[in-house]
């Protein structure tokens, strides 16, 4: 007999819903949040919900079979096999995935025996406009931000920036792999803001690196690479992978940089994560700027490969040990769950010097560009 509270289910914590209704195996349905038309079965006859729920996405609950009170859940309809896919349906759908993480679990507040845990949306900031300036993050605001360390283990130099890109994969610019004077890259922690905070830091090593192939230092075009983690470290709140931005045009006029790099150009590195709201300059001006550089000699800025921005009015800029980091701006995916996620637009490249000048952007390269590139190697599959 069904209850007007939710039944408990007894090997899963699924989402709980109050029913009118409940639907049959067989019977057709449709997936929340993702509104796919789907057919209600038991989980065990679902792949693609079995792999879901390893991630901690839950199913949609169709109702329940049996004297034992077996769930039966709304399974998406198989898509047809695309030879061809398009650009980025990859990465936005392992997005979406990684959204989840925003939700936390409650213990329900029903007094009931073994009661279904409840998801709560627990987005921890709030998207602020893009006023140009900088200051300290807040706790939480940029969980998918991780620092690169090289060299023997005993004192590991924190060197480069990067970006959570999957459950193992990290985003960086190519000439962090191997920099000049500090060997290969090594390590990489994730999961705070200050970088004497122990209680959500996890550190792992790196067991894989690629690097665009055309990539060729010390010139600049192609700077771009993917490292892989030894480990899955573990999501939440404070750490959970960003979105890959696909489209050619980036909207607005502004975005957000990142780092623990040096707070002006010969002084110390921040301890604490710093954040810069930077605003996009067009190719003539940065052409202008930095085609006189030995790096890019008569090639010049390669708008499809690159993106410029600086500070109009202040010497902020991206500095040393900020490289490989992320220019990011918040995620323009539909989804109210989708508001606490960020879209990487560029991975910060190189500069002249920096912040010394406020007519000098930085150069990061164009995510957009290399979104199938990057596909190809996080999610092979």
């Amino acid at each position: 007999m069904l209850h007007a509270f939710c039944l408990i289910l007894f090997f899963a914590n699924f989402n709980c819903y109050l029913a009118k209704q409940w639907l049959s195996e067989g019977d057709s349905c449709v997936v929340n949040k993702t509104n796919e038309n789907g057919i209600c079965k038991f989980l065990s006859n679902c792949p693609s919900e079995q792999a879901k729920l390893k991630l901690n996405i839950h199913p949609t609950l169709c109702g329940f079979k049996g004297n034992n009170n077996m769930p039966i859940i709304c399974c998406p309809e198989a898509r047809p096999v695309i030879q061809t896919r398009q650009l980025g349906d990859i990465a936005d759908e392992m997005c979406r995935n990684y959204s989840q993480y925003v939700f936390t679990e409650e213990l329900s507040p029903l007094s009931i025996i073994n009661a279904a845990s409840i998801k709560i949306y627990q987005c921890p900031f709030e998207k602020l406009p893009l006023i140009l300036g900088g200051n300290a993050s807040e706790r939480y605001e940029f969980p998918h931000m991780v620092q690169l360390g090289f060299g023997d283990k005993s004192r590991i130099k924190w060197a480069c920036g990067g970006s959570l890109i999957s459950e193992q994969h990290i985003l960086t610019a190519g000439h962090c792999v191997n920099p000049e004077n500090l060997g290969l890259v090594q390590y990489a922690r994730m999961g705070f803001i200050n970088v004497d905070d122990t209680e959500n830091k996890q550190q792992f090593n790196i067991i894989e690196r690629t690097v665009h192939p055309q990539y060729q230092a010390p010139s600049p075009y192609n700077d771009i690479a993917v490292l892989k983690l030894e480990k899955k470290p573990k999501l939440s709140l404070f750490l959970r992978p960003a979105c890959l931005y696909n489209k050619r045009e980036v909207p607005g006029h502004n975005a957000i940089v990142t780092g623990w790099g040096r707070q002006s150009e010969h002084g110390p590195e921040s301890k604490v994560l710093l954040k810069t709201v930077l605003q996009y300059y067009n190719q003539s001006y940065c052409n202008s700027i930095f085609q006189r550089t030995i790096t890019l000699r008569s090639e010049g800025i390669k708008e499809e490969q690159m993106i410029c921005a600086g500070y109009e009015s202040e010497t902020r800029d991206a500095c040393q040990g900020d490289s490989g980091g992320p220019l990011q701006i918040y995620s323009t995916r539909e989804g109210y769950y989708m508001a606490c996620m960020y879209d990487i637009i560029g991975v910060t490249s190189f500069g002249i010097g920096c912040g010394r000048s406020t007519k000098i952007p930085g150069v990061y390269a164009r995510v957009s560009n290399y979104v199938k590139w990057i596909e190809d190697i996080v999610w092979p599959q």
